[in-house]
């Protein structure tokens, strides 16, 4: 109550507004302030790893937290229950769905989340923020999948790709049979990024040495 009695004081006293998303920034633009979007971003220190994918197998990794519907992670159980001969690691999420392919760790730290992504193949990133009434994002998650060199399977629009098609990133429509009606289209993904790895000179948009340049470059015009 407080937030929806003051917010509108606070925004109109704004020089201007930094967004992480598009859709944000449709909602501000009553404001009638310079806006500058800038999605989330990682450090590039974030340690790189030499990934052995396995031969015989495609590994799918996922991280994510318990109790968060707009993950999806119904429908990755989904997914798994579709192709058995695709296994798929479940980091954060601790329950188990009875299926002989799925793999759930809950929490790891860094050291040990890594040890998983080194044999994965393809990274799986937010299938349902329908659920959320939200069609844009930019997780951390599929940053990091990106940044150790996995290509990602996403049911959004992602802030920093909104307007790039490329090869690394299938994104399926952000509604509630995304999965369901897109199982081959996925398959065949997963089956493409077999032993591939996302060049950096494609992805250095995504890290914090970018993107602060253009946030602090935007704050300096408006001190002007």
């Amino acid at each position: 109550m407080y937030n929806l009695l003051t917010r509108g004081i606070m925004n109109s006293s704004a020089r201007g507004f930094v967004t992480v998303t598009y859709e944000l920034e449709e909602q501000i633009k009553k404001y009638n302030k310079p806006i500058i979007t800038i999605g989330n971003g990682i450090s590039d220190d974030v340690p790189l790893v030499n990934r052995k994918v396995k031969d015989n197998e495609i590994n799918a990794v996922f991280i994510g937290s318990p109790n968060c519907l707009w993950h999806g992670v119904d429908k990755i159980y989904y997914l798994a229950s579709k192709l058995p001969n695709v296994k798929f690691h479940l980091i954060g999420i601790d329950d188990d769905p009875g299926l002989n392919n799925v793999y759930t760790y809950g929490y790891l730290n860094v050291d040990k989340y890594i040890e998983i992504i080194k044999f994965s193949d393809v990274a799986i990133g937010t299938l349902a923020l329908h659920r959320n009434n939200m069609n844009e994002a930019s997780p951390l998650k599929v940053r990091e999948y990106l940044h150790f060199g996995l290509p990602v399977v996403i049911g959004y629009e992602d802030t920093d790709f909104i307007d790039r098609t490329e090869e690394f990133i299938l994104k399926i429509p952000n509604t509630e049979d995304n999965v369901e009606n897109n199982l081959q289209l996925i398959y065949e993904f997963m089956e493409h990024s077999k032993g591939k790895t996302v060049s950096r000179d494609k992805i250095s948009h995504i890290y914090y040495s970018e993107k602060e340049k253009k946030r602090l470059d935007f704050f300096s015009k408006l001190c002007q």
